[in-house]
């Protein structure tokens, strides 16, 4: 009988499985389906009720980020009153993950929405709030603790492959030129 010679098969790359459960999964996808429709005050609520179960469990980023989903969807609701409530709640934990930066978007958006409402005053206190809130992480002027890497020229997709979560290139860490961490379930994302 003749034996076949030993040869080592090529490691093949394990597929990268989230690390969520599914019905977050689902919560998010249709989270991300409400936006796409304009029903922007139900989208804020799934990212509400998975922002307080993220902290409950003591995972704060993916609990900051569904923070930051849900002011934006309020603000797109047009309720700035609930888009301010997430975006302090988002800076009080994005201190503790040394993130900081991650909140200035959404500062910023709430800062113009107000302006466009006719409401510079608004606009100004609440700037100066959050930037107080802020105040001890400066390093530098302009410049936070943590504040997230500037993506290079690479395009990513729109939401996870993994978990459908929104992916903006300036609140995603980027592990290379061409891949992120989702902020979400951790899944590696390549951008193109």
């Amino acid at each position: 009988m003749r034996r076949r010679p030993f040869r080592l098969r090529p490691l093949r790359p394990r597929p990268v499985r989230p690390r969520i459960p599914p019905v977050v999964q689902r919560a998010l996808a249709e989270a991300q389906r409400l936006i796409a429709s304009g029903k922007f005050r139900e989208a804020a609520a799934i990212y509400d009720r998975l922002s307080q179960e993220a902290y409950a469990r003591g995972r704060l980023r993916p609990g900051l980020h569904m923070d930051l989903e849900a002011g934006r969807a309020y603000l797109q609701a047009a309720d700035v009153d609930q888009a301010q409530k997430r975006a302090r709640r988002a800076v009080q934990n994005a201190l503790q993950i040394a993130r900081p930066g991650l909140v200035m978007p959404l500062v910023e958006g709430i800062t113009r929405h107000l302006e466009a409402q006719g409401d510079p005053e608004a606009a100004r206190s609440f700037r100066e709030e959050i930037e107080a809130l802020l105040q001890e992480q400066r390093v530098a002027p302009g410049g936070f603790i943590g504040e997230p890497r500037r993506a290079p020229r690479k395009t990513l997709p729109g939401h996870c492959p993994a978990c459908h979560a929104p992916l903006r290139p300036d609140e995603v860490e980027w592990l290379a030129d061409d891949r992120v961490s989702c902020p979400f379930c951790g899944s590696v994302v390549v951008a193109d």
